[in-house]
């Protein structure tokens, strides 16, 4: 019979393991689609998602819906910017969209009423995708909107840098998404905020309006999207 600390080691190197696999099978997202526009500037994204119903803390139908909307709306807020790509400014206009089609990304959504329990969302693209939307809070449905972009942002990252750098928020948490002595403070008013990383400290002043998916951030999803195109502007 294994010690509590063996079965620690074991279960680490299982973790170790699993993270090792899914590095080395990355690929290209085969639920994410771009049409480059040339002639107008501009890169349309297509996001395919599946949103379901956790085990527990189900919502209703109504709900469900709702989160869903919130959902694909947050994506498109914080995923969408200009950027500047192969020397040229582009607009990218990212939209998340009900799918289904056989590649989509499934979310499993979960309704909290009150704090209890781990309110927390989470994308490790080994479990699936799971949002909570956290009734008890004032901002609920900004903070819904953020976290989805965050979270579906964990699989842009992982597909373009591997696990280690989507798990660790780009450096700035451990593993388990603890903040670390790494982890900077907020970037001074009113500078953009990365929204895949973590900062110390609280809320900041415009901290929902300059949380944005930084352009580099925007490239990758580009470059990992299963499907590309070239089209013209109508």
């Amino acid at each position: 019979m294994m010690t509590g600390s063996e079965t620690l080691k074991l279960s680490l190197l299982i973790i170790v393991c699993i993270v090792n696999l899914q590095q080395a099978s990355a690929k290209k997202l085969k639920w994410v689609e771009v049409t480059k526009l040339p002639s107008c500037g501009r890169y349309h994204v297509t996001v395919r998602v599946r949103c379901t119903r956790g085990w527990f803390k189900r919502p209703n139908t109504s709900q469900l819906n709702r989160m869903c909307n919130l959902l694909k709306s947050g994506i498109g807020q914080y995923w969408s910017r200009r950027i500047t790509r192969n020397g040229r400014t582009w607009w990218v206009n990212v939209q998340a969209t009900d799918a289904s089609a056989k590649y989509r990304k499934t979310v499993k959504m979960k309704y909290y009423k009150r704090d209890k329990g781990n309110t927390r969302s989470h994308n490790s693209d080994i479990l699936r995708m799971t949002m909570k939307y956290l009734k008890f809070h004032s901002d609920a449905d900004k903070s819904f909107k953020r976290t989805a972009a965050h979270e579906i942002g964990h699989s842009f990252l992982k597909a373009a840098k591997g696990t280690t750098y989507s798990w660790t928020h780009k450096g700035t948490s451990t593993w388990h998404g603890k903040k670390t002595s790494n982890t900077p403070r907020y970037p001074a008013y009113p500078q953009e905020i990365d929204l895949m990383k973590y900062y110390k400290g609280n809320s900041v002043k415009g901290y929902y309006s300059r949380s944005k998916a930084v352009e580099i951030d925007v490239n990758r999803l580009i470059d990992v999207a299963g499907k590309t195109s070239t089209g013209s502007c109508g």
